[in-house]
């Protein structure tokens, strides 16, 4: 059985690159799954007690729009399952549209970030995110 410490929702290949060589530089023994789409993640989910090991699932990082079943639906669907509902979600996107980010958060996103284009900024960023979800996990962990 796999152990999957992040799930990576991510389209657009560069993008999800740029992610995946963050959260390694960030920490090089992170497992990470990367789905491309609405579709695989709900697959993902109904299947994953098989294959994956989802109880070291410590965050979802989700893009907005996504192909087949949208960023939205997939945080909706995510937050109506019993075994992820209290896993983080970060929404990482392009969108700064204020519905997008209303949206996101009623369907109970824990975070809503804008994709930088500068790719310094954006590593930055994924590590500070990283840090502080990583350690919210780590933290959680301990008060059981």
């Amino acid at each position: 059985m796999v152990a999957i410490d992040i799930l990576l929702v991510e389209d657009n290949s560069s993008d999800a690159e740029l992610s995946l060589r963050a959260i390694k530089k960030y920490d090089s023994g992170l497992q990470v799954l990367h789905l491309e789409d609405g579709e695989k993640v709900l697959h993902f989910i109904k299947n994953s007690k098989d294959k994956y090991n989802i109880n070291s699932l410590k965050l979802i990082i989700l893009d907005l729009k996504i192909p087949k079943i949208n960023g939205l639906e997939v945080l909706a669907f995510i937050k109506e399952s019993s075994q992820f509902k209290n896993t983080p979600i970060v929404m990482l996107t392009s969108s700064m549209e204020e519905k997008d980010i209303e949206a996101a958060f009623k369907k109970g996103v824990n975070s809503y970030l804008v994709k930088p284009m500068i790719y310094e900024e954006y590593t930055k960023m994924m590590h500070e995110m990283l840090q502080y979800w990583i350690d919210y996990y780590h933290n959680s962990q301990q008060d059981e």
